[in-house]
């Protein structure tokens, strides 16, 4: 009992002890002529020595702004920023003790003698409607920093282990460049290999599916998405980097990443090869270049390692997009993976039990392959100013190769064999996926009159075949030996329609009804074939029922649908 009592006053203490060094910062946002409050202005304070961020806030509809900090006992500037007014800011020795600031008055630009020439600084942050933006410029790295180091710098943001983006605690789900793909949504290439410097702006909203980005709906989604602008100065001409390395056992590792960027083209290839574990396109952390490093256990460009061991693996990618005249937008990728894997293990154990001890010798050798190839497409067309129609299919074919061989033998103490085995497996199998989306929208003279339709395909079909032979001798109490030899098949479909039709009309200004129908259209097969080897015929015929099953399903939808918003 005692020892929880001084658990507890331990933890009251340190909650105590970091109670008092976070003050809070409020005051109130106004227009000094009209005396109203302004909605969404950026209140911040940065070091005076460095202009580094410290914190920040947005006031709300009736011009107030609450910060909770920690102390800073360093000069700094409190300043506010709104569109269209002057900046406000003010110095202060520290922020030591929670205070109320009052009101802070803003002057609008228009209002400023003609004679007099304003200079201003962009804002850190600023709030467009439904878009949180972050200006790069306001955040230091390291010249040769990537975008992931940056966005680590910027307020709410979190970039885990395993690439995973959190701002203000809402997973991040798409990374676009310039409001597009790099290579892939998840923006794994795109924060890896894209260099800090050439950001100008990162901007954060909700995330938004190709029809409510068409039709101008609201987000229903509850993760983010982060669109990163190139700067208009830095986004032409050739960059990139390349990197390789050679050590010890000849092990190796190399890099490229070039990029053309030329206004609405860009062009950019990657290749990457080692044999270190490093599975997928990455390099070593310690310079920000290619992401990830050694013993990193893939990613979404990487192919699967396959387990234990060492891994040699290359990866090859092309991306490419462009505004091919200002009604048809195209974007592509195209990736290649191959990953190997080999593992050699041998093993001695001793184990104490009271019946007596055994001791068991165990080796095994095992062989992975994994290729995968992946296709993207987007194109988009402006039939006219009111009808807009995106094509988005997508194409991914993968192999893998599997072989493995091990065996154990067990003696008790006094050298008498218990039991022995021996083992051996090869598998092959492929796995063919074809998704596609078609997005057609119509928009109508009357505001918020919209009729959109959506069709999705998602076409899987997998077949793998594979031999596993065993034998395990039992040398004690007449146990039987069990001996196998089979051959397992198995062929797997999945194929998935949806017709998504749905019709707004305007009410009211802030009053829109919404119907449509929903269609789907679903289907599955699994087909798991085991025989055994049959000496007679020297074949795999002897089909194994308890190890064979065959299923399949069918699953239609009709839903009609209403709504208001």
């Amino acid at each position: 009992m005692t020892r929880i009592y001084s658990l507890l006053l331990f933890l009251a203490f340190v909650y105590s002890a970091n109670a008092q060094n976070n003050i809070v910062i409020k005051g109130t946002v106004v227009d000094i002529n009209s005396q109203l409050p302004l909605e969404l202005a950026t209140v911040y304070f940065t070091a005076v020595k460095d202009s580094t961020i410290i914190e920040y806030a947005t006031t709300d509809k009736n011009g107030n702004f609450i910060i909770n900090t920690k102390k800073y006992d360093k000069p700094v500037f409190l300043k506010v920023n709104y569109t269209g007014y002057q900046t406000y800011f003010e110095e202060q020795k520290a922020l030591t003790e929670s205070k109320d600031f009052g009101k802070l008055y803003l002057l609008e630009n228009a209002n400023v003698l003609n004679e007099v020439v304003i200079k201003s600084e962009a804002p850190p942050i600023t709030i467009k409607k439904d878009t949180l933006e972050f200006n790069a410029g306001s955040y230091k790295v390291r010249p040769d920093a990537n975008v992931e180091t940056l966005l680590k710098q910027l307020p709410g943001f979190d970039v885990d282990n395993t690439g995973k983006i959190t701002v203000n605690g809402r997973e991040v789900n798409q990374v676009l460049v310039n409001g597009k793909a790099f290579f892939d949504k998840d923006g794994a290439i795109a924060i890896k290999n894209l260099p800090a410097d050439i950001i100008k702006k990162v901007q954060v909203s909700d995330f938004k599916t190709k029809k409510e980005e068409l039709a101008k709906q609201e987000s229903t989604s509850d993760y983010s998405s982060i669109n990163i602008t190139i700067d208009e100065k830095k986004n032409k001409g050739y960059f990139g980097k390349v990197l390789g390395g050679y050590g010890s056992d000849e092990r190796y590792e190399s890099s490229l990443m070039m990029n053309f960027f030329k206004n609405k083209q860009k062009i950019s290839v990657l290749a990457s090869s080692n044999n270190i574990n490093s599975t997928g396109f990455s390099m070593d952390e310690v310079f920000d270049n290619m992401g990830g490093g050694r013993n990193s256990k893939g990613g979404s460009q990487g192919a699967s390692s396959g387990g234990k061991g060492i891994t040699q693996s290359t990866l090859a990618g092309i991306n490419y997009s462009d505004d091919w005249t200002k009604d048809l937008e195209f974007m592509s990728s195209y990736n290649f993976t191959n990953a190997v894997t080999k593992n050699e293990s041998k093993s001695n154990q001793l184990s104490l039990l009271p019946t007596g001890n055994i001791l068991t010798e165990a080796d095994s050798k095992t062989r992975n392959e994994n290729t995968g190839n992946k296709v993207n497409f987007e194109l988009e067309y402006k039939i006219n100013p009111t009808t807009q129609i995106v094509f988005a299919p997508k194409l991914n074919l993968s192999e893998s190769n599997s072989n493995s061989s091990s065996s154990t033998f067990s003696e008790n103490e006094n050298g008498d064999a218990l039991n022995e085995s021996t083992a051996t497996s090869h598998t092959e199998s492929s796995n063919t996926s074809f998704a596609n989306s078609i997005n057609f929208n119509k928009t109508f003279k009357k505001q918020s009159r919209n009729l959109s339709v959506v069709f999705n395909n998602n076409n899987t079909k997998s077949d793998s075949n594979g031999i596993n032979i065993s034998e395990t001798i039992f040398y004690q109490d007449n146990k039987p030996n069990d001996e196998r030899n089979q051959n397992a098949k198995n062929t797997s479909k999945s194929d998935a329609y949806s017709l998504d039709l749905e019709y707004t009309e305007p009410v009211t200004d802030s009053l829109r009804l919404r119907f449509g129908t929903d269609f789907d259209w679903q289907s599955s097969m699994n087909d798991q074939k085991t025989f055994n080897f049959d000496d007679a015929s020297q074949e795999y015929s002897d089909l194994n029922l308890s190890l064979t099953n065959y299923t399949t399903s069918k699953q239609n939808s009709i839903t009609p649908k209403v709504g208001i918003t």
